[in-house]
């Protein structure tokens, strides 16, 4: 499983909790601002997380698609781990989300801010979005 450090926040941007904002951004080769915006305008209050449904609205408006939920798995114990999951894909944009927390999976590659230390090959995968 390979990570790479990556960040599309603008320097100077006061912003945390971002993690769906900035996993947005990376997975469609959007700039930041512009999927802020879409995220704002879902919902997400600044500095604050998104609840799917929010997620759900900011892509139908980053990518003009009606229907935009993001795929689970059927059972809670079949989820696949970060590894397992980049494995099978190894080729696509996707934006893949654990409990707490989103990257964004380009190419079989994890793109976070902090490289692997949040996001290790055997957290779950609860949900994701393939943006490509």
């Amino acid at each position: 499983m390979k990570f790479k450090t990556s960040n599309p926040r603008p320097d100077g941007l006061a912003e945390n909790n971002d993690c769906v904002v900035r996993a947005l951004s990376l997975a469609f080769n959007k700039p930041y601002t512009e999927v802020h915006q879409a995220c704002a305008a879902a919902g997400r209050r600044p500095k604050r997380g998104m609840f799917r449904s929010q997620t759900d609205r900011a892509i139908q408006t980053i990518t003009g698609k009606l229907d935009a939920r993001g795929s689970t798995f059927p059972y809670r114990n079949h989820r696949p781990t970060f590894a397992q999951f980049a494995s099978m894909n190894p080729e696509g944009h996707f934006i893949v989300i654990k409990r707490g927390h989103a990257v964004a999976l380009i190419d079989g590659v994890y793109h976070d801010m902090c490289g692997s230390a949040s996001c290790g090959a055997r957290c779950r995968v609860q949900y994701y979005y393939k943006a490509s």
